[in-house]
């Protein structure tokens, strides 16, 4: 005798819609937590966006404060004058050319061929690649960033591998011209020829508030200028140095894999395509971790 197969009775068969097997299934809850997780990273995004326009108010307003104070208070002579209008131009020429920057976006993702592979490189959830050695997804940005440094509200953007030159060179034109700034503002100051003491200090209050946000400003400058001629010439970025233990390919190493000493270090700085630092890391390590 012979059988015939029944047909499976599927949704199709029956006329309805196919429900997806159960493994394959989406929770609600999860759907949840990731449009929760988008709407607090656009919240990030728009937070970082309006700092940075605080911080290009506050370096515009700053800039035309300390120029009318110079003028109307101090007896400077045509030389220093035209020294800080020289450090002024060369000053925001670069921080224009520091702004909204490339910093390095990742483009593509990255062949994960072997399960080394997968324990070097890092699955970037957002924006679905396997990430380059030393990226980062930036929440600010949005986007994955090539030797990701850190977001600068100041210029706009991350800084990272293509830029991280450009934001040093920002660092030190910021440094020598709040320095003269600095060095010019003692002549605003004019303790003679006041009847009280009351109207010196009534006289010299503005100044002295003035020079005191400079003092601070240069130093807090001028200890980022250290910083990072430090970790460049280390071919090293701020969150590796800050967060070494949480970095898989760091937390299991004494040293920097990366640094090739200073002379090649300070080559790298000017390459105008992107660097494989897997290739990098081989050479100077028998092993990878």
């Amino acid at each position: 005798m012979r059988f015939i197969r029944p047909f499976p009775l599927t949704g199709d068969s029956l006329g309805m819609a196919s429900m997806p097997l159960w493994g394959n299934r989406t929770s609600i809850f999860a759907r949840r937590s990731d449009d929760k997780d988008s709407a607090s990273n656009r919240a990030v995004a728009a937070e970082s966006k309006s700092a940075s326009l605080f911080s290009v108010a506050f370096t515009i307003g700053a800039q035309i404060l300390v120029v009318i104070l110079l003028f109307f208070c101090s007896q400077l002579d045509r030389q220093r004058i035209l020294m800080l209008l020289f450090w002024a131009f060369c000053f925001n020429v670069v921080l224009v050319w520091n702004w909204n920057p490339d910093p390095g976006f990742v483009s593509e993702s990255m062949d994960v061929l072997t399960p080394e592979d997968k324990k070097l490189f890092h699955w970037c959830e957002v924006c679905q690649i396997w990430q380059p050695l030393r990226s980062k997804h930036c929440v600010r940005c949005e986007r994955c960033v090539r030797k990701f440094d850190h977001h600068c509200v100041w210029i706009g953007g991350c800084v990272g591998e293509s830029n991280h030159l450009r934001f040093f060179l920002l660092l030190t034109v910021a440094l020598m011209y709040l320095l003269f700034l600095f060095c010019s503002l003692f002549s605003c100051f004019n303790f003679h020829g006041h009847a009280t003491v009351d109207a010196a200090i009534v006289r010299n209050i503005i100044p002295f508030l003035v020079l005191l946000i400079c003092a601070f400003l240069t130093l807090f400058v001028f200890i980022l200028f250290v910083m990072h001629a430090a970790i460049l010439l280390r071919n090293e970025t701020m969150w590796e140095f800050s967060s070494r233990h949480r970095i898989t390919y760091l937390s299991s190493r004494k040293g920097n894999p990366f640094n090739a000493g200073i002379f090649s270090n300070i080559l790298f700085l000017f390459r105008r395509t992107p660097i494989d630092w897997r290739y990098v890391m081989q050479r100077n390590e028998s092993e990878l971790v």
